[in-house]
């Protein structure tokens, strides 16, 4: 059950909706939500990490690669999304500018069960620190994996009190913002330990927008 004042929250989404269309800016802005823990001690209570499939699709722009063997790569070409196979990452012989380059391109990449435990070692330590390991796509098809990363919402806390989730973008509309951010904020509120006790404070802002606060 959420704590979040409804009239609040709703006339928030508005104000963040409305303040994007009067100041279109050259990309998609998403829809975030930043909270501040109370009580909570980073260096000695849990750190948690989590993701919760969300409704509606958070990111539609994202810029996803398939690491696949030939059926994977076969269905990522028909749906327009890049495609690499084991012969084609081999090529790039792990040099450090070329794989930085490529990795760069890609918000994320997605995996063959076959191709996915040779990643690392075909790309080299480059790949391996950008920290984009991929997903693996097991016995799915490639597009359902890509609809299910693209309305993912990746939660971990670090080393601040203070964390974004990005919940939304400001094409959508109120009630799917609305929808994505309620489930997105019951499910946090599920991995700590004191529940709604442990939230400071919540804001929500698109992009460069203002912050408004719901909680």
């Amino acid at each position: 059950m959420t704590h979040l004042h409804q009239e609040t929250l709703q006339k928030a989404i508005k104000d963040v909706l409305e303040g994007a269309k009067t100041k279109k800016r050259g990309f998609l802005e998403t829809v975030d939500i930043q909270l501040k823990l109370k009580g909570y001690n980073v260096s000695k209570d849990k750190r948690f990490v989590g993701s919760i499939k969300l409704p509606h699709i958070i990111r539609p722009n994202v810029r996803i690669g398939v690491l696949g063997n030939k059926v994977h790569c076969e269905e990522a070409q028909k749906l327009n999304i890049p495609a690499y196979d084991l012969p084609t990452l081999t090529n790039f012989n792990k040099e450090k500018k070329v794989v930085k380059a490529w990795t760069k391109r890609h918000h994320l990449f997605l995996a063959s069960p076959d191709v996915i435990g040779q990643v690392n070692k075909v790309l080299g330590q480059v790949y391996t620190r950008a920290n984009k390991f991929p997903t693996n796509i097991k016995t799915d098809t490639v597009a359902k994996v890509v609809d299910e990363v693209k309305r993912t919402a990746n939660i971990r806390l670090k080393k601040s009190v203070a964390f974004g989730i990005p919940i939304g973008n400001v094409n959508m509309t109120e009630r799917q913002v609305f929808e994505n951010l309620t489930l997105c904020t019951n499910y946090v509120v599920t991995l700590l330990k004191k529940g709604w006790q442990s939230i400071g404070s919540i804001v929500l802002k698109s992009t460069m927008g203002k912050v408004h606060r719901i909680y």
